[in-house]
């Protein structure tokens, strides 16, 4: 523990020595700073551009709205504040003051702004690279599956983003599982991101604010993850006024309140959503065969302005899927009950220092858990299988931001995060006999230190260096591992950037993945004394090109390699190891580790606002995995191994009461491993002293056969219109996959026709594809007020 203790009193004495410090400011420069929130809801805007055009100094508002500016000038001089989507205000200034400012949100859909004698809101001014910023108005509109608008169905349109199965929310990033995936809602971290096996998230869209996508370049406050990071702000509530939003679609319907506990100073929010097609469907079923599924989520958000320089703030969330299956008959029944759950909460204080030194202490809890319970009778024999999975999380916080000047920065901070994995627990009854085998429990600690700078040496060369220590302990074991990162841009002219990024990182939690169709039985796990933590490294290096009309143009190539990665043994799984009643076997004894490597380039045109917006996005890549126990150690491509992978988004906005939308997708089919032959052969051990047939199938290598690419057309269009008492409705209709591609969502293999004695053919079988999304029409309503 004094490892732990020993930094955060470092970094007490840094505070309490800079606050000491601080008063001896040169009397003769000019200092401004304040809060940056809208006119209509006090809500605080990140991103906002604070322009000094007059000596080309600028900066721009932190996650909490605020600003600083320090320069010297005997002149009165005219302050811009900047946002895309909001109408430009300007200030006059000639001494030190604090100004707040109330931006006007602009109806129309993300106007275009001219920033004058401004490079900081340029992509190619700032060092960041392998970012993506997304605002709601633009995932808003994309076409959506059933109308549900949905923040991870819009990042997979990205480069270097590809989804998992059709419709299915997994993000591969750069190579990486979902489970590499940092995926965080005002700073909690989820295990497990969608609703419906996979199918829409767990993020209400009317709830969120900003949403930032890393996938490379990491900043050093980020760890425990390989491939991105999904960073993603609630909105606070509006501090003025009551306001709400009801939603209804094909799938779901909604509610979002939002409203001052005390005006100007406290907020709430709080969006709820649940599904319905367990009252739409199971009344309708027989008795013999009945199934039932319906998904719940609550987002809460409540924030409290104490006074202009300390903040607090509280989120909750809660999700939960419930499935529930009944088929009988004469002699057989079976009865199925599955529910997983995510509960999250977070405890933030904000506090500005002074006008340089801004800090965070966060601290939160999290439970992930997987319930499943099922019950068979078969010819007078009953079996009662139970399987229960967990991972429970307690997290501290504390994080510094240190700005002394326009052009450096330093961000530092630690964390600590107490793990408790419950990998599973099994339950076997058959004729009065009980058996329960369960893996034990295991905890964890993972103790980490960041600091990074980011500064700018000249008009030409701009940098982020920094570094992240992280000391992980389980059972007996400790590991020590430094992360090192650093990011650098060549500013060749105002609006043109090379830049360059290496970055290290490590994971603790891993996840075993059933490759089966069907709810998220995924396994979460521990790196041990057995099991080796992942590791990964990554180097990018890319341009960037700033044009007139918020047009942007980046091209990026990376090289990523991955160590000690985690999968079953051939033939091995937590659903199976259970029935083998003479021999247990943990977890740990039925995965092997293997390493990884993807390679490729991304291209991505992006018009950000206008009437017209959107991109055009394209990557090419090879991703191969290589385990010795697995393909005979050889090589193979993985699963999600698509070379070609290509969108195109369309948004269209001539009113502010109509907008319309296009997106088509692209990319090579996934990799799959298909059986070549099967064979028939004699048990060699009579039963009943009858001799009795099995058959023997036999693989191609792995992941050798591709199936055809995947391309799909979806349109969509809006309709606004405001109507009494400050009331609008919004119609939303989506076509998914407007010209029924018959894309192949798995396949399988069946009998197709007569078979000779001996070796059975593969001509004799069939490969049947099973599509899932064809042509789907939605409509969805929503009412504001």
């Amino acid at each position: 523990m004094y490892f732990f203790y020993r930094p955060i009193l470092f970094l007490l004495f840094i505070t309490v020595s800079y606050q000491k410090l601080s008063a001896q400011v040169n009397a003769n420069s000019i200092s401004i700073k304040g809060h940056i929130k809208e006119s209509s809801g006090n809500e605080p805007i990140v991103g906002v551009v604070v322009s000094i055009p007059a000596i080309n100094l600028s900066t721009a508002t932190d996650t909490s709205g605020f600003y600083s500016l320090s320069f010297e000038s005997k002149d009165t001089l005219e302050v811009l504040f900047l946002m895309q989507g909001y109408t430009t205000q300007k200030k006059k200034v000639w001494n030190s003051q604090v100004i707040d400012v109330r931006l006007i949100s602009d109806q129309h859909f993300l106007k275009e702004i001219t920033i004058l004698g401004e490079d900081t809101a340029y992509l190619s001014s700032n060092v960041q690279m392998s970012k993506i910023t997304l605002s709601m108005k633009q995932v808003n509109s994309v076409p959506s599956l059933l109308g549900e608008r949905d923040v991870i169905k819009v990042l997979q349109l990205m480069p270097g983003v590809q989804k998992g199965r059709e419709g299915n929310t997994a993000m591969y990033v750069r190579g990486g599982g979902p489970d590499q995936n940092l995926i965080m809602l005002d700073g909690m971290p989820f295990y497990s991101a969608s609703h419906l096996y996979g199918f829409f998230s767990l993020f209400n869209s009317d709830v969120l604010q900003d949403i930032e996508f890393t996938k490379g370049a990491f900043p050093a406050k980020y760890g425990g993850k390989l491939s991105s990071v999904l960073d993603m702000t609630m909105k606070e509530g509006n501090k003025k006024e009551y306001h709400g939003e009801v939603g209804v679609g094909i799938l779901s319907s909604k509610l979002m309140l939002e409203g001052p506990i005390k005006k100007d100073k406290c907020s709430f929010i709080i969006g709820a959503r649940r599904s319905y097609m367990d009252l739409l469907i199971s009344p309708f079923l027989p008795d013999t065969s009945k199934v039932s599924y319906y998904f719940y989520d609550i987002n809460a958000k409540v924030n409290w302005d104490i006074n202009r320089r300390n903040k607090i703030s509280f989120s909750f969330y809660n999700g939960k899927d419930n499935f529930k299956s009944n088929f009988k008959n004469y002699n057989f029944s079976n009865n199925t009950r599955l529910n997983w759950n995510n509960i999250l909460g977070n405890l933030v204080w904000d506090n500005i220092i002074s006008d340089k030194l801004s800090s965070r202490l966060s601290m939160g809890a999290s439970k992930f858990y997987i319930k499943t319970k099922q019950y068979l009778f078969e010819d007078s024999t009953g079996y009662d299988y139970h399987y229960n999975s967990s991972i429970k999380d307690i997290t501290l916080k504390y994080e510094f931001a240190y700005k002394p000047s326009e052009k450096h920065s330093i961000n530092a901070g630690i964390q600590m995060i107490f793990h408790h994995f419950a990998p599973g627990a099994f339950i076997k009854e058959s004729r009065g006999m009980i058996t329960d085998k369960s893996d034990i429990p295991v905890k964890s600690q993972e103790m980490s230190i960041y600091v990074e700078e980011t500064g700018r040496l000249s008009s030409f060369f701009s940098y982020n260096l920094g570094g992240r220590l992280t000391r992980y302990s389980v059972r007996n074991k400790v590991y020590i591992k430094p992360e090192p990162r650093v990011s650098m841009a060549f500013h060749l002219s105002k609006k043109f950037a090379i830049k360059t990024s290496y970055a290290e990182m490590n994971q603790y939690a891993l996840m075993l993945s059933q490759n089966i169709l069907g709810p998220p039985l995924d396994l979460w796990v521990p790196a041990t004394n057995n099991i080796t933590l992942q590791n990964s490294k990554q180097v990018a290096l890319g341009i960037a090109k700033d044009f007139k009309h918020s047009l942007t143009l980046t091209i990026e190539g990376y090289y990523k390699k991955s160590f000690n990665l985690v999968d079953y043994k051939e033939g091995a799984s937590f659903l199976v190891k259970n029935f083998n009643s003479s021999r247990y076997y943990t977890w740990e004894e039925q995965v092997t580790q293997g390493k990884g490597w993807t390679y490729g380039s991304e291209f991505m045109l992006h018009k950000r606002a206008g009437k017209f917006s959107g991109w055009l996005a394209y990557t090419l890549s090879w991703n191969w995995m290589q385990f010795k126990e697995l393909n005979l150690g050889r090589k193979y491509p993985a699963k999600y191994d698509h070379r070609h992978d290509a969108s195109v988004v369309v948004i269209y906005k001539p009113k502010d009461k109509f907008s319309i939308s296009i997106t088509w997708v692209y990319s090579s089919g996934n990799a799959y491993t298909i059986p070549t032959s099967i064979t028939r052969t004699i048990n060699p051990y009579p039963t009943n002293g009858a001799w009795t047939e099995y058959y023997y199938t036999i693989y191609a290598p792995k992941n050798s056969y591709r199936m055809p690419a995947y391309h799909r057309l979806d349109l969509g269009a809006q309709f606004h219109k405001s109507l009494k008492r400050n009331i609008s409705r919004v119609w939303d209709i989506s076509i998914y996959n407007a010209y029924n591609r018959e894309n192949p969502y798995y396949y399988f293999l069946a009998k197709d026709g007569s078979t000779d004695a001996g070796i059975i053919k593969y001509s004799h079988y069939k490969l049947n594809k099973i599509v899932l999304f064809p042509i789907i029409p939605s409509v969805s309503y929503r009412l504001i007020f």
